[in-house]
């Protein structure tokens, strides 16, 4: 099953939507905002599903940020200490 993200507001208030009958209900989320794992919802009409609890005070943006980096490397050799730059880039997935 699909766990769907429910986001929060400053009332600590959310709303749950069953994607089955269409039915909404307004829920207060603040005994359950710090649970850390999906909560099993089931709507009257009996359909269930899962969802996560988002509370942040900006949603997420999607982000694809391109660039590279050069990996810095500590080596010790006869009790000195010295830095390595590894010229290979590395590409950030």
């Amino acid at each position: 099953m699909e766990v769907r993200k429910i986001y929060v507001n400053d009332n600590e208030k959310g709303t749950l939507i069953c994607e089955k009958c269409g039915k909404t209900r307004v829920i207060n989320f603040s005994d359950f905002k710090n649970i850390g794992k999906p909560l099993k919802v089931k709507c009257s009409c009996g359909h269930i599903f899962f969802v996560s609890i988002e509370v942040r005070k900006f949603y997420r943006k999607s982000t694809r940020l391109s660039g590279e980096y050069i990996k810095i490397s500590t080596v010790v050799f006869c009790d000195f200490r010295y830095q390595c730059d590894t010229l290979r880039p590395y590409p950030i997935l």
